[in-house]
């Protein structure tokens, strides 16, 4: 279910085709995981929750955002008790840099959208970032 709704709810985002969904399991409860999400986006850089709502008895959609000069990063997060001591969190970090005016102020962080030796790099800088977004979320809920 999480990865459905995960689904479900990025298809209508423009570029949701140019980034993957990840997937983290935890050990506890729904309620459990909610909290350390939410406090994960409290830790520096600081997070802003634009939602933080209860689908259902066992999944929670969460999205959220940060800005900066250089770069602007929206996720969305779901999270969703699939067994009765395991937790499932889908999401998709969007990640936008400070680019060429001619493609858009904030161009997706992706090779596409990247020119000359900056593209090679562009793979590396993703996966950085969502291991640094992945380790952020585990820290807090293992906690």
């Amino acid at each position: 279910r999480p990865q459905e709704l995960l689904k479900e709810t990025t298809r209508l985002i423009q570029f949701d085709e140019l980034f993957d969904p990840q997937i983290i399991r935890f050990t506890g409860s729904l309620e459990t995981v909610r909290a350390g999400v939410i406090r994960a986006f409290g830790t520096k850089p600081l997070w802003t929750v634009r939602k933080d709502e209860t689908v259902d008895k066992d999944t929670v959609v969460v999205t959220a955002d940060v800005k900066s000069f250089f770069e602007r990063y929206n996720v969305v997060l779901v999270v969703g008790q699939t067994t009765d001591t395991e937790v499932t969190v889908c999401f998709k970090l969007f990640a936008f840099m400070l680019g060429d005016l001619e493609v858009g102020a904030f161009p997706p962080m992706h090779v596409r959208y990247a020119k000359g030796t900056r593209a090679s790099q562009m793979g590396e800088m993703r996966a950085k970032d969502i291991n640094d977004f992945k380790k952020r979320l585990e820290d807090e809920i293992r906690r």
